[in-house]
């Protein structure tokens, strides 16, 4: 298997990515960063579908994107390039970069994935599963450290949710960007009218389903939100998740 570099294309008032504010945010942006690791594992073989037939599944355990320049309204497009720059033991890093049509560089991402059975549960060896000795890897790491574990504790209860049939991805159990909405709207609005989101860390830690009990916890210090999303029904962390946001320039 050949890793490649590819990048891919996405017309932004197609997926009507503007938010309350008309701007496009980080949050926006993490869909199409997940649907272009999902082509780029397709055209290398090693999809979703291609491990499930073998009982096998993608887990997403780590992400971590920034904005690096102002996301820009008026453009109609924005790029999105994708490689897996380390493969070590059970994990696999992947990269993104994020660009507008102007070429420049709006946002960059990285993520760490593990390949789990899904009879077993258990994590395994991704070279086992995957990889043969003609693997290239790319080493270009946009700066980015691998993301670390975030470790909080929980202090203020900000509401309760049950996970709900739309929550729900083909695999059955409450999708990656659900997470990051559910945080996002334990914020006031009026802060969301100030202030702009510049950076998002998320340690995924258990899958939640279908009518699992949520419950929503926050710290917050000056623009730093830390949140954990407690499975009151698994009894354990599901999430932890850390935003920082930048006033927002009126």
């Amino acid at each position: 298997m050949k890793n490649q570099i590819n990048s891919y294309k996405y017309n932004i008032k197609k997926y009507r990515m503007q938010n309350y504010n008309n701007e496009i945010t980080l949050n926006k942006i993490i869909p199409l960063i997940l649907d272009s690791a999902i082509l780029h594992a397709d055209l290398q073989k090693c999809s979703q579908d291609y491990l499930l037939k073998n009982n096998y599944i993608w887990v997403l355990s780590r992400f971590h994107i920034t904005e690096t320049n102002k996301i820009e309204d008026s453009f109609e497009w924005l790029s999105v390039k994708t490689w897996v720059s380390m493969i070590k033991g059970s994990f696999t890093v992947r990269l993104f970069e994020v660009t507008n049509e102007k070429n420049k560089v709006i946002a960059k991402a990285i993520s760490l994935w593990s390949i789990l059975n899904v009879k077993t549960r258990e994590v395994m060896t991704i070279k086992d599963v995957l990889y043969d000795s003609d693997v290239v890897l790319h080493n270009n790491n946009l700066d980015f450290s691998i993301p670390s574990r975030l470790k909080f504790k929980p202090e203020h209860q900000l509401y309760e949710l049950t996970a709900r049939y739309t929550d729900l991805d083909s695999n059955k159990h409450v999708s990656t960007t659900k997470y990051i909405d559910w945080v996002l709207d334990a914020i006031d609005l009026k802060y969301h009218i100030n202030n702009k989101i510049k950076n998002i860390k998320i340690n995924f830690l258990k899958e939640i389903y279908y009518q699992d009990q949520i419950i929503i916890y926050c710290t917050k210090k000056e623009n730093n939100f830390d949140f954990t999303i407690f499975n009151k029904t698994q009894n354990t962390i599901a999430a932890n998740i850390n935003i920082q946001f930048s006033h927002r320039k009126q």
